[in-house]
């Protein structure tokens, strides 16, 4: 339930869409996700096959006119790496809007396929603020450059119940840092927002804050420093906080 915002500097429209998704920082909200000038409500959307069409509130919290451009990207995992593809499976319109100072526009995004019978979609929705180039650049042909970017979770429920099902497993690294791996077996996803890596007797040894969301079928992990060096037969376990709630399980041991 935290979105993601880009600081995208000056590049090109252009060279955003290749790289949109690359460098996005986890931003933590309630009930509006705030990327400086603007902010998005709600910060996830969640759309079946029963419910193919929801709102999104775009809220201008400058003092100037907000030029905004939407696009909506497929979503998956691999190796641990996020990656993020154009898509034609959902709809945002209007695709460009401009908002008024201190004003709102609402923003629809539709599901354009049928749900997965089996497993949840995921899908993002960016939400970029663009600012016309100044003269210098014109001249040279950039056109319109990005001024920032947030990001917004959609996932698209199945038919059949949906559940997260983390397996856990520790490596311990050569400098002796701990990777804590959390494999998603289930068939929706997972965010965890903070986790303490501890013993079996519940002795901390490491604590996560980084938030990531492990997506179905998908594994992430986190690179930790315990406060003392850890036995290879020590049994551990993790304890922490997810979207679905508290959770605490037990953490294989893999070799190096």
């Amino acid at each position: 339930m935290h979105p993601e915002r880009q600081l995208a500097g000056r590049r090109p429209i252009g060279r955003l869409a290749r790289q949109a998704g690359c460098a996005l920082i986890s931003l933590a909200a309630a009930q509006w996700a705030a990327a400086g000038s603007f902010g998005v409500a709600p910060i996830r959307v969640e759309l079946r096959d029963t419910h193919r069409i929801e709102s999104v509130t775009v809220r201008n919290q400058s003092d100037a006119p907000l030029l905004l451009q939407t696009r909506a990207v497929a979503w998956s995992q691999d190796n641990g790496e996020e990656r993020t593809v154009d898509t034609h499976e959902l709809l945002v319109t209007p695709l460009i809007v401009q908002i008024a100072p201190h004003g709102e526009q609402v923003l629809r995004v539709a599901l354009r396929r049928d749900a997965d019978p089996s497993r949840e979609l995921d899908y993002r929705v960016l939400f970029t603020e663009v600012a016309p180039a100044d003269d210098a650049e014109s001249q040279q042909g950039q056109g319109l450059r990005v001024a920032l970017q947030l990001s917004v979770p959609v996932f698209v429920n199945p038919a059949a119940p949906v559940q997260a099902q983390l397996h856990w497993q520790a490596r311990t690294l050569a400098d002796g840092s701990v990777q804590v791996a959390a494999a998603n077996l289930g068939n929706a996803h997972a965010q965890i927002t903070g986790f303490d890596l501890m013993t079996a007797a519940d002795a901390p040894l490491a604590h996560a804050s980084a938030i990531r969301y492990v997506l179905p079928g998908s594994e992430m992990s986190w690179n930790l420093m315990p406060a003392v060096s850890i036995a290879a037969d020590t049994p551990l376990a993790v304890q922490g906080q997810s979207d679905s709630g508290a959770f605490k399980s037990e953490v294989d041991r893999a070799g190096p």
